[in-house]
């Protein structure tokens, strides 16, 4: 079973929510990547937090996920991100809970010293797996006179992929059986 991106058709961008964070400046919540602006700001760990921080995804559905890209602040930055994905257990609903994780490794940041931190690293890895969440596991910091805090940040995160077509029915399916055990049950008719 393969996505159809490795078939020559082209991986779409997945859509994605905020569904667990360590910690957030105020400043900089998590919920500014789910933001498409020309200027990201994207989410910053909280002031002189304790490592490592972790930032969870829930994409919008189960999908084969071919690529994930990770753009780092120029000078909040984590020295190692580790991804794990998760998908549901077969046969269990496409819900978080029901989800077991699998470690896919881990990028490297460079400290950005050379560009006196002014430069974003943006971190590209292609991939071919399932998921219905992603996490990210963010290591310490670079420390550097601007990051006074011992932050790290993430200025955006960009997933691509195919939204799996056989959990479209799946969810119809659930939504169907939700729908029969609320309705009220059939009055009998006399004989």
């Amino acid at each position: 079973e393969r996505c159809k991106a490795f078939e020559g058709m082209a991986p779409e961008k997945l859509g994605f929510q905020i569904y667990r964070c360590s910690g957030e400046d105020p400043e900089h919540p998590a919920r500014e990547l789910l933001l498409s602006a020309a200027q990201p700001r994207g989410w910053h760990s909280q002031k002189m937090c304790k490592y490592p921080q972790e930032l969870v995804l829930r994409l919008d559905r189960p999908s084969w996920v071919t690529q994930i890209q990770i753009l780092s602040h120029e000078h909040k930055i984590p020295s190692k991100v580790e991804i794990f994905t998760g998908m549901p257990q077969e046969g269990l609903a496409p819900e978080p809970e029901n989800c077991s994780m699998k470690k896919l490794g881990h990028l490297s940041f460079d400290s950005n010293e050379r560009s006196n931190p002014q430069a974003r690293e943006l971190k590209s890895v292609h991939i071919n797996t399932k998921a219905l969440l992603l996490r990210f596991v963010l290591q310490e910091c670079h420390m550097n006179r601007l990051n006074s805090y011992s932050q790290v940040g993430i200025v955006a995160i960009n997933i691509k992929g195919e939204p799996m077509a056989e959990y479209n029915g799946a969810a119809a399916l659930q939504q169907a059986l939700h729908t029969l055990t609320m309705a009220e049950p059939a009055m009998e008719r006399p004989p």
